[in-house]
């Protein structure tokens, strides 16, 4: 019975705290200060640049076109490599003599990574236009 009776109270106090909020006068606005005139700050100018900036250089390829072929097997992939038929063979390989042969190529470069993770997502519902 007492609990309800704090809980009535304390819901009274609430509504009167939103009525009051609600009742009070808004404030009348007030005019600005005038603004104080100030002379723009004198700019010496700037001398013409004497040569032309230099364009960045571009590492990586400028990408026109990308084909992906499957291959299953690794030594055709890499004979595909050799032969400059594919550029880019990331696949994961178990066989130490075929690696110990790219390795030596001095035509193919092998680069190494170690706990990478690489994933290429295809959106397979499309876009649709309204």
């Amino acid at each position: 019975m007492y609990r309800k009776r704090v809980m009535l109270f304390l819901g009274l106090l609430v509504v009167a705290s939103m009525v009051l909020a609600a009742c009070k006068p808004t404030p009348t606005p007030t005019e600005a200060p005038p603004a104080e005139e100030t002379a723009p700050p004198e700019v010496a100018p700037t001398e013409a640049p004497t040569e032309a900036p230099a364009a960045p250089s571009h590492t990586g390829a400028w990408v026109d076109d990308v084909t992906f072929i499957a291959e299953t097997d690794s030594q055709a992939a890499v004979r595909r490599v050799q032969e400059g038929l594919v550029d880019v063979y990331a696949f994961t390989n178990d066989d130490a003599e075929l690696y110990q042969s790219v390795k030596e190529d001095p035509n193919t470069k092998v680069v190494e990574f170690f706990g990478v993770y690489n994933e290429l997502t295809i959106n397979p519902y499309g876009v649709e236009d309204e």
